[in-house]
């Protein structure tokens, strides 16, 4: 009976270890969306300050475009550093819900084929109504307005620059 209790209170704490962890990972990801919606607003807001103030100095230009280089590195680096949190408690929240099916005795694996468990193969793929869905994940298009966010403010940051330069640069009348 003392091996029966055992084993309960060890399932109930992995139980509650698998909350906090799934809480974690939750929180992180809401975390990640606000700030991506954040620095997508930012973004957005210095385009048109740059359209709106194009033609007033190109000093004011040059600073729009380095602080929009700026920005777009400080995104970059913290979506990094967030996915990093949400891997880590994807990962651990696995080793936690493996645990727990084997105390608990259970055959139903919610981490089966998910990329923390490391049991999958590329790509990603499940059967829906007689269709497979493939995998795809929505940090790709994110990484696309980083990075395209930050080639638009490096061109514009040179085109300026060339233009204070050479005023005569055909690029300066864009």
């Amino acid at each position: 009976m003392a091996k029966k209790k055992s084993n309960n209170n060890e399932t109930e704490n992995l139980r509650a270890y698998l909350d906090v962890g799934i809480r974690l990972r939750n929180n992180e990801l809401n975390i990640q969306m606000i700030r991506n919606a954040i620095f997508t607003g930012v973004q957005v807001v210095l385009v048109g300050s740059f359209i709106a103030f194009k033609d007033l100095t190109l000093i004011l230009e040059l600073i729009i475009s380095a602080f929009g280089i700026l920005i777009s590195i400080s995104w970059i680096l913290y979506y990094k550093s967030s996915l990093f949190w949400v891997r880590y408690w994807e990962e651990r929240t696995s080793k936690v819900n493996d645990a727990f099916l084997e105390l608990a005795e259970i055959d139903v694996n919610l981490f089966n084929k998910h990329p923390a468990s490391g049991s999958y193969e590329e790509p990603l793929s499940v059967e829906y109504g007689g269709k497979t869905l493939e995998y795809s994940s929505v940090h790709s298009p994110i990484k696309i307005a980083q990075i395209g966010f930050l080639v638009l403010w490096f061109t514009i940051f040179i085109g300026v620059s060339l233009c204070n330069i050479d005023p005569r640069l055909g690029i300066c009348n864009i």
